[in-house]
């Protein structure tokens, strides 16, 4: 069973990210609802955290799988580079899986060859 991140019974998420932005470890991105590590060694440090404590590598498989697989993303030239790169980066960081669990990876490498046109131009 995997693990889930739980937090006690008086604490909320609002004040862990409170807690978080007053200490500088987070700071406010460009949009509103989202983030930024203010340093690259607490970025470094969460993501060993993470590979130590969840297959990362599954979550990628998943996440790509999901994008890939859906007939509303077959279609890529409505979205735009940004999310075909988040696409590809799924992809690549779960090819190991995708390798090892799909018989059929010709949509994932049209993904891939999809970011690679959009890159170069």
């Amino acid at each position: 069973m995997e693990k889930v991140p739980l937090l006690d019974h008086d604490e909320s998420l609002v004040s862990a990210l409170n807690g978080a932005l007053d200490v500088y470890v987070l700071m406010p991105a460009d949009q509103e609802a989202r983030f930024r590590f203010s340093h690259d060694r607490y970025l470094a440090a969460a993501q060993g955290i993470l590979n130590k404590e969840w297959d990362t590598s599954m979550m990628h498989y998943v996440i790509a799988r999901l994008l890939t697989m859906h007939e509303i993303h077959a279609d890529d030239t409505t979205i735009g580079s940004k999310a075909l790169y988040t696409r590809s980066r799924h992809i690549c960081l779960a090819s190991e899986l995708i390798k090892a669990q799909e018989p059929n990876r010709a949509p994932f490498r049209d993904v891939l060859y999809q970011a690679v046109k959009t890159w170069r131009k």
